[in-house]
């Protein structure tokens, strides 16, 4: 399979003069992916849907947005990946790129050395929420954590605890 996903790299690369192929650590820019979640963190979106919210140290991201952030840097490098280009590869690349995360330390220490995400419990007085998030040290996006705080909106401000959920 491996070599089969690799020859539609080489075909599609070949059909545009602009995509190349290039191995994960050789195009995956870790300062340049942080910068493209950093303005999504605490911001609502139609639906009173987001992407990824502070909490304490922490910032919270689903699993689905990390994702698309990895295919926009992918995009931005004009790099072909199979595992980013084909949705049955999601997973497997989502955990490529929390692999990427933990080489650098910017992961929670909630992960240990194998998780690539895990169900947590948002509690505020109105809502109880359990959802699969992957959790980042706030420090790993090189703004001060305040700042990342002043952004929160709605709901988001209402959080006042963050905590893994039980099974």
């Amino acid at each position: 399979m491996k070599a089969d996903s690799r020859a539609r790299e080489m075909e599609v690369a070949a059909l545009s003069k602009e995509l190349k192929v290039v191995e994960w650590n050789e195009w995956f820019d870790m300062k340049r992916f942080l910068e493209i979640l950093l303005p999504e963190i605490n911001l609502i979106k139609t639906g009173n849907k987001w992407n990824a919210f502070s909490y304490s140290s922490l910032v919270y991201i689903q699993p689905d947005f990390l994702y698309e952030c990895a295919k926009r840097l992918a995009t931005e490098k004009k790099v072909i990946d199979m595992i980013l280009l084909k949705v049955s590869n999601k997973q497997e690349a989502i955990k490529k790129v929390v692999e990427s995360l933990r080489e650098a330390r910017m992961l929670s220490a909630d992960l240990g050395e194998t998780k690539w995400g895990r169900s947590y419990e948002i509690q505020s007085e109105r809502f109880r929420k359990r959802m699969f998030l992957i959790p980042l040290k706030i420090d790993a996006f090189g703004v001060l954590p305040h700042e990342i705080e002043r952004r929160k909106e709605g709901y988001l401000e209402t959080i006042q605890r963050v905590v893994p959920a039980r099974k």
